[in-house]
């Protein structure tokens, strides 16, 4: 049965177009797949759905990025759906954003960039918890640090935590995640298990980019043979390769064949059988034995200036954590210091100054009783007693804000609250807390370097962003975990050039929240405000 589109409705006609683009993605049919998703996008635009608009440029950025020769044409799609994300501010828009960007990363090299862009998805999807983007992004990383960075620690702990949050039913996430361990293996020599997990691999139904999946599986199960000296068994599975790649150009898989076929004979030339081969192929098997050789020697050479390299940055790296501890102690002593002296001062202000105040408007008002006084004499006293009230009460009101913390009855979440509704000035400023989940209390001395924390960068804020509207999101979830999210609609800044101001400072706060075991993330653009976001295990 054949459908029609053009009977469809507009809004009917788009997704069907949607619909079509992503099965013939999942085909492999890429050329017709982007025909489909600007047809789709095309309908969406006069329609002025914006939010279908931006998905499709997502897809379209993409699939683009796949396509050899295209993939440079999917900037304009990624910068649409950037400009989207921003305006929505949805955390689940810049999971997918920054994912994205990663990929593209990947493809032009800038591996250090890439993995920047996969760690800023992490920290988003901290707030969203979509599991499959959690374990697709492990996914890519565990690439770069088995396959690029050669750090095979790192890369196992990426594929653990891409394990534990895959969907159970994503099978096409499970065969990345076997062609990941694969690689991981392999990078440790261990070829015989790499194997293993590239056939379990092979062996999961894959309900999309099944024929592209295929093609780097049979490739990598061809070059691990290759790798080990099975010649017969690399041969087997590139004339697969070759089967199912269609497309593939003649001249690359001719000489790739020839090659393999070349490497078997001088294997095949030890047997006695093959004796009469020996002169045919003694010249290949001599320039194979130097090139084996001389890229062992290379190699060799490689690994000790990488082991030279590696021990320089372990003794960089014990200096700076001991430079970085000093550093916290340092933090710690200024943050007790500060709470003793806004204590102190509190206590001066409220027992000292406001007693004096208290005991000079009683002698004011002795003075007012006098019946000799004059009338321009008493309207001086009036108003000597009226400023001694202003006074007062500016006081108390300091007072109060040098002693606000942590009451031990309260917790944090009250206490931010009455911080907010301190903090805010009608029609000036208007402080927002909107918790979730935080039901339970934290350690005293965590609650009150949070409080004191979430206080200073709200003051920032105040102070130097000019914001008119600050929110305070307080999550906890279920695993144990406290996010907190300041945002603001200030000015905004260069995060690059962020320098160290009056109070604790934006770099000791990063310092304090590492040290409770936590991160600290800062997004900000000139003109577009700024979010700030602490993740924290509890």
């Amino acid at each position: 049965m054949n459908l029609d589109p053009d009977k469809f409705e507009d809004l009917k006609k788009a997704e069907y177009y949607h619909l079509l683009a992503l099965t013939n993605t999942n085909l492999n049919y890429g050329d017709q797949a982007v025909r489909n998703f600007l047809e789709s996008r095309q309908i969406y635009i006069e329609n002025g759905l914006e939010e279908k608009v931006a998905e499709t440029n997502l897809d379209l950025a993409n699939l683009l990025l796949t396509m050899e020769g295209e993939n440079r044409m999917y900037k304009s799609y990624l910068n649409e759906f950037a400009s989207y994300s921003r305006k929505s501010k949805l955390p689940i828009n810049f999971v997918k954003l920054y994912k994205s960007m990663g990929t593209a990363d990947l493809f032009d090299g800038k591996f250090t960039t890439a993995m920047q862009h996969f760690r800023k998805a992490l920290e988003y999807n901290r707030i969203s918890r979509d599991s499959l983007l959690e374990s697709t992004i492990r996914c890519n990383m565990a690439i770069v640090y088995s396959d690029i960075i050669e750090l095979p620690e790192s890369s196992a702990v990426c594929i653990a935590e891409a394990k534990r949050f895959r969907p159970k039913n994503d099978s096409g996430t499970l065969c990345n995640i076997l062609i990941n361990e694969s690689s991981l293996y392999r990078s440790l020599g261990k070829y015989k298990i790499a194997l293993d997990k590239l056939f379990e691999a092979k062996a999961v139904p894959l309900p999309k980019y099944e024929r592209k999946t295929r093609l780097v599986i049979l490739e990598n199960i061809s070059s691990l043979f290759d790798s080990i000296g099975n010649y017969e068994k690399a041969l087997e599975y590139r004339n697969q390769y070759v089967k199912v790649n269609e497309n593939l150009g003649e001249i690359g898989q001719t000489l790739y064949i020839n090659n393999l076929i070349n490497r078997l004979a001088v294997k095949e030339r030890e047997s006695e059988n093959l004796r009469l081969k020996i002169a045919t192929y003694s010249i290949a098997a001599t320039l194979g034995g130097i090139i084996i050789i001389s890229f062992i020697t290379y190699k060799n050479i490689t690994r000790k200036r990488k082991l030279a390299e590696q021990q320089k940055i372990i003794e960089t790296q014990r200096l700076e954590n001991k430079i970085s501890e000093q550093e916290l102690q340092h933090i710690d002593k200024m943050l007790e210091t500060q709470e003793k002296e806004r204590q102190r001062i509190a206590d001066e202000l409220h027992d000292d100054l406001g007693s004096m105040l208290a005991t000079l408007k009683m002698n004011f008002q002795h003075l007012e009783l006098r019946e000799d006084l004059a009338s321009a004499e008493k309207k001086w006293l009036e108003r000597t007693d009226e400023l001694i009230d202003q006074t007062y009460q500016k006081v108390r009101s300091i007072s109060h804000l040098k002693n606000l913390g942590v009451a031990a009855s309260e917790g944090l979440l009250q206490s931010v609250n009455r911080m907010a509704e301190k903090m805010s000035i009608p029609g000036s400023l208007q402080v927002n807390v909107i918790p979730f989940g935080l039901t339970n209390r934290l350690e005293n001395t965590t609650e009150v370097t949070l409080f004191r924390i979430i206080m200073e960068l709200c003051t920032n804020a105040m102070k130097y962003a000019s914001a008119s509207e600050i929110n305070i999101y307080l999550n906890q979830h279920e695993d144990e975990s406290l996010n907190i999210l300041i945002e603001d609609n200030g000015k905004g800044f260069d995060v690059s050039e962020i320098t160290r101001k009056d109070g604790i400072g934006l770099k000791n706060i990063e310092k304090k929240i590492e040290q409770l075991g936590g991160t600290f993330t800062i997004d900000s653009t000139p003109g577009s405000g700024t979010t700030l976001i602490i993740d924290l295990p509890i």
